[in-house]
């Protein structure tokens, strides 16, 4: 499982690219609209980056 920390300019597309190509993806990101569109998509929401942090694999930390 990959975790995403911040989906803003770069994450978001990085994620949706990673989601395409069949990886299982965890993200948090502290405005939750964001959130809530990419796990109707099949990502799964973390509460926390520290729970991210548990779930995941691999760690990108996308900082705008």
């Amino acid at each position: 499982m990959i975790g995403f920390i911040g989906l803003g300019l770069m994450g978001r597309p990085l994620s949706l690219n990673l989601k395409r190509a069949g990886a299982q993806l965890v993200i948090y990101n502290r405005s939750r609209r964001v959130v809530d569109e990419l796990v109707a998509l099949g990502m799964t929401a973390a509460d926390s980056p520290r729970a991210l942090d548990h779930s995941a694999l691999i760690k990108v930390l996308e900082k705008n």
